[in-house]
């Protein structure tokens, strides 16, 4: 019996003893786990890019055709859109023209000026001939005008005398209500027609008027210029062309910057960035580019980081390059690595709470990193 008491005993201990070790087993891991939640600030991000590049077309076009797609990541000499520049390549043509006329012009200003005398005598002509056909009424645009508005009239008074004869007869039931409004608006449009007539009428006398008014000022500066006959006036006819020649060349020269860009080539806008994603296209085909407003914009991917918001009540233990860890949300299986670059000096609110904004690179970066995506963070203290 004894001898049992004592295995009893013996056994008692000997249970208590390894259930003490395995509490105090248990107890360690517990307390490094704590350890391992202190040494880090958790905090949540936004994938983002600093490095935009806006594309902006200078000149008249219109686009023919976008192949680039809202987000698509794309390498450097990707085609982003076709243009249709004819009307701009055109005016370029024009201003080459009209410098290479300047500098003959030049070539043959000391020549004679008996080509003036007879430009002013011809000047003086066509404003007397225009304003005598302007005032007479016997231009020929005038004159068309005024018969069509005749004719007009004409047809306009016998359409309102109708009016009145098929509203008796609507009085007297012979037509419908219908019948009558269709007619009453026949002699609406015929009342228009006659406005119309009559505006266009005063509109080109004023055009014409402006276009004689022109021609005076013009006349008036060659007149002017052939009132210095002089050595001395000619030279300064000659300094005027001269000036005229360099506004000319700097007008050329910026119309060819215009075409001289990195993401043109001909008549196509390319990606000029090694690696980018397209964002905020603004024009879709047929669209004629508003000079003001920029076609689209390429994010430079080999510029991304994140922008993380961190409690205030964190912010003191996050420094200056501590390492981070990154984990996107869209799959928490992946992680990447990178360290705080930057920590702003003031707060913003967001959902309900204060956070810092801190910014932090990344570098592991890969293609299944994409600018916007959330992330979670785990940054040393």
């Amino acid at each position: 019996m004894r001898r049992i008491l004592i295995v009893a005993m013996a056994f008692i201990v000997l249970t208590m003893t390894i259930t003490a070790c395995e509490n105090q087993d248990k107890a360690v891991v517990v307390n490094a786990n704590a350890v391992e939640q202190k040494d880090k600030v958790s905090a949540y991000g936004t994938v983002a890019i600093r490095d935009v590049k806006n594309i902006n077309i200078t000149f008249p076009a219109i686009i023919k055709e976008v192949l680039a797609q809202e987000g698509e990541k794309l390498k450097k000499g990707s085609v982003l859109i076709n243009l249709d520049m004819e009307e701009y390549l055109s005016q370029v043509k024009c201003k080459k023209l009209e410098l290479d006329g300047a500098k003959i012009d030049l070539k043959m200003l000391k020549e004679t000026v008996q080509s003036e005398m007879l430009d002013v005598q011809q000047t003086q002509n066509e404003i007397s001939i225009k304003q005598k056909n302007l005032n007479s009424g016997s231009d020929p645009q005038i004159s068309k005008l005024n018969v069509d508005i005749k004719n007009a009239e004409g047809i306009y008074d016998k359409a309102k005398r109708d009016l009145v004869k098929n509203q008796s007869l609507y009085d007297d039931n012979a037509i419908s209500k219908d019948e009558l409004e269709e007619f009453s608006k026949s002699v609406d449009t015929k009342k228009q027609t006659v406005e119309d007539l009559k505006y266009n009428l005063e509109e080109y006398k004023l055009n014409r008027q402006f276009e004689i008014d022109r021609l005076r000022v013009a006349l008036e500066q060659k007149n002017s210029k052939l009132s210095s006959a002089s050595e001395s006036g000619e030279s300064d006819r000659i300094k005027s062309q001269q000036n005229k020649i360099a506004i000319l060349e700097s007008q050329y020269d910026e119309m060819n910057r215009n075409l001289n860009k990195s993401y043109l080539s001909g008549d196509t806008i390319i990606c000029d960035i090694e690696n980018a994603v397209v964002s905020e296209i603004g024009y879709k085909r047929g669209d004629y580019i508003n000079q003001a407003q920029k076609v689209l914009s390429l994010y430079n991917v080999d510029n991304m980081f994140i922008e993380a918001n961190v409690n205030e009540e964190f912010i003191k233990d996050v420094k200056l390059d501590a390492d981070v860890e990154i984990i996107p949300i869209s799959d928490n299986s992946k992680t990447y690595k990178g360290k705080v670059t930057r920590i702003f000096n003031k707060t913003v609110q967001k959902n309900g709470g204060t956070d810092v904004i801190v910014e932090i690179s990344i570098d592991n970066k890969d293609d299944a990193l994409i600018m916007g995506a959330n992330v979670d963070l785990l940054i040393d203290k």
